[in-house]
C-alpha cells in the first residue's frame, strides 16, 4: 500500500530525523527530486539525486539530535505542507559555536538551538518528488501556540 503525502512526511520526520533511520530514505524519496531552496541564492532550484539527498540528510544528522514538533500538517492532493518548530541539541561545542556564529540562533532552556520552518512537499506514488524549503536557520525561535481550533 502506498503512503499518503502526509504519511510520507510524518514518516520522514519520525523515522529519519528522530530515529536516525537512514535505511528508510529510499522508500520515501524519489530517485531524483527537485528542491526549491533559499540557502545560498534566492529562488535556487536544483535537481538532486537520491544519493545527494542521503548525503544532505546525513550531514544534518551529524550536527546532533533533532526534534521536530509538528504545528500543522496539511494535505491537498499530492501536496503536503508542514509547519514545524525544531530543536537541535548540537553534538559538540564546535558545532554549537559554528552555528551560533553563522546564524545567531535562539536557545531554549535546555540549551538547544531553536528554529521554525514551513516546507511544502510534493509526493507521487508514496515518494517525495519536490520540496520547497525556506532557510530555516534564519527563522529563529518557535511559532508559538495556535490561536484557532
Amino acid at each position: 500500500m502506498v503512503r499518503s503525502p502526509s504519511e510520507v512526511v510524518r514518516t520522514y520526520l519520525e523515522e529519519v530525523w528522530h530515529k536516525k533511520n537512514m535505511h528508510i530514505l529510499p522508500e520515501l524519496l524519489a530517485e531524483s527530486s527537485w528542491r526549491h531552496d533559499t540557502y545560498d541564492v534566492d529562488n535556487q532550484l536544483i535537481c538532486v539525486s537520491l544519493e545527494e539527498q542521503l548525503q544532505r540528510v546525513q550531514d544534518g544528522l551529524s550536527l546532533g539530535d533533532w526534534e521536530f514538533t509538528v504545528i500543522e500538517l496539511l494535505e491537498d492532493g499530492p501536496f503536503c505542507t508542514l509547519v514545524y518548530d525544531s530543536a537541535l541539541d548540537p553534538k559538540n561545542a564546535t558545532i554549537r559555536e559554528s552555528i551560533t556564529e553563522k546564524y545567531a540562533p535562539v536557545f531554549d532552556v535546555k540549551g538547544h538551538l531553536r528554529f521554525k520552518g514551513i516546507e511544502v512537499f510534493k509526493v507521487r506514488d508514496g515518494k517525495i518528488i519536490e520540496i520547497w524549503n525556506a532557510q530555516h536557520y534564519t527563522l529563529r525561535g518557535s511559532w508559538g501556540d495556535t490561536q484557532t481550533d
